[in-house]
């Protein structure tokens, strides 16, 4: 007994300390335990927190001892103060910066809406000096009383009449004297001269244009027809006089522009089609001259001149049996034409028909002179039948056979 009794007295030295309850208390507590006093162990009715449970660490849940027909009372988690304080500010800040926001957000939808938006001035630098607007030339006062305005119109109208007659006359006059003698020169400085006093009327231009046209002043021609399609851009043949003039100063470029723009109304005109072709002839553009060279042939069959420009179109593209046909039949409507002859000769030779080739050059001998043909041999078109015996022996000849009995007779 004197040992379970030093044991009960270190296990309560370890233990805090209580108030003690009254006697009262502590014989209702025994009663009302009854035989469960047993069970209480070591500490009487003291509650012990149990350390048996599933977190066999020790830091698990625990399990208290309640007295025996007393319901377990339910423990809260007490908050602390400071937790409580820390998120009603928290909550504070959010809504006060979601105010704001929205207060940013009206005012900008409020100034899209109805208000005025205002200008970014412009940056101007520093050195840079304002210009200086020229001063518009004065101006007659227009005057508020009718019977002044009719007085001033009827006084423009006068001058204005007087101009336009002394040109017209001036006109005339020229007229007159190329009629009678010839004398272009006076003519083109009474022209000249109406042309200063009334330089917006379009005959007296035209008058003098064509004048230097006839003295082969293209440049000046030229400039005179333009001044006249800016007053009147559809005035009647001047685009053609335009176009021949560039074509004449050998501009074919231009002269192509100008061609073109005419066949904008009538693509079947006979001389427009001839200076386009002209012009892509020039530039080395052989295949689109050929359709022009065709409408202008299509248009006048007799068009030699055309014919022959688009055989020799022909051949220079290899189309030789086309440039063939071409060839004979402006030699049927024009035997004259030497040139004609050479290139129907040429097209045979570059076709390797020596017998053709030959033929052709001793037709153009006999009318022309075996000595005048004599100067194409040596041309190299002929190098393909070169070698040829029917073109040697025609190249060795010194006279035609025949000549003697034509210089007979």
């Amino acid at each position: 007994m004197a040992g379970r009794d030093d044991i009960y007295k270190q296990e309560g030295r370890r233990l805090p300390r209580r108030r003690k309850a009254s006697s009262s208390q502590s014989d209702s507590r025994q009663n009302a335990s009854g035989s469960n006093a047993g069970a209480q162990g070591f500490y009487g009715a003291r509650e012990r927190r149990s350390t048996i449970g599933d977190d066999l660490s020790g830091r698990g849940k625990g399990v208290s001892a309640q007295p025996a027909g007393r319901a377990p009372t339910p423990r809260r988690r007490r908050r602390s103060a400071r937790s409580k304080g820390g998120n009603k500010w928290v909550l504070i800040l959010l809504v006060a910066i979601l105010v704001v926001y929205m207060g940013i957000l009206g005012a900008s939808l409020y100034r899209s809406f109805f208000g005025e938006e205002e200008e970014e001035p412009t940056p101007v630098l520093a050195e840079e000096e304002p210009e200086e607007t020229p001063e518009a030339a004065p101006t007659d006062p227009v005057p508020d009383d009718p019977a002044e305005i009719a007085a001033q119109d009827a006084e423009r109208t006068g001058e204005y009449i007087d101009a336009w007659r002394s040109a017209l006359n001036a006109m005339y006059r020229a007229e007159t004297t190329l009629a009678r003698g010839g004398e272009t020169e006076r003519a083109m400085e009474r022209l000249e001269e109406a042309i200063d006093e009334a330089p917006h009327v379009v005959d007296l231009q035209l008058a003098l244009a064509d004048m230097y046209v006839e003295q082969q002043r293209y440049a000046e021609a030229r400039d005179l027809y333009v001044r006249v399609l800016q007053a009147d851009p559809m005035r009647e043949g001047v685009r053609l006089k335009w176009a021949r003039t560039l074509h004449a100063l050998r501009h074919h470029e231009a002269a192509l522009q100008v061609a073109l723009w005419i066949l904008d109304d009538d693509g079947f005109l006979e001389e427009p089609n001839q200076i386009a072709a002209m012009a892509y002839l020039a530039m080395d553009r052989i295949e689109a001259a050929i359709p022009h060279l065709r409408r202008q042939v299509a248009v006048d069959r007799d068009n030699i001149v055309a014919q022959n420009n688009l055989a020799v179109a022909y051949s220079r593209l290899g189309e030789y049996g086309r440039a063939v046909t071409l060839f004979r039949d402006v030699l049927e409507a024009d035997p004259g034409n030497a040139i004609t002859y050479y290139n129907l000769a040429v097209c045979h030779a570059q076709q390797g028909d020596a017998d053709e080739a030959v033929e052709t050059l001793q037709d153009a001998a006999e009318r022309f002179g075996l000595s005048f043909v004599r100067a194409w041999f040596r041309s190299e078109d002929f190098d393909p039948i070169r070698d040829s015996t029917v073109f040697q022996e025609l190249e060795s000849l010194n006279q035609l056979p025949g000549d003697n009995e034509r210089a007979q007779r």
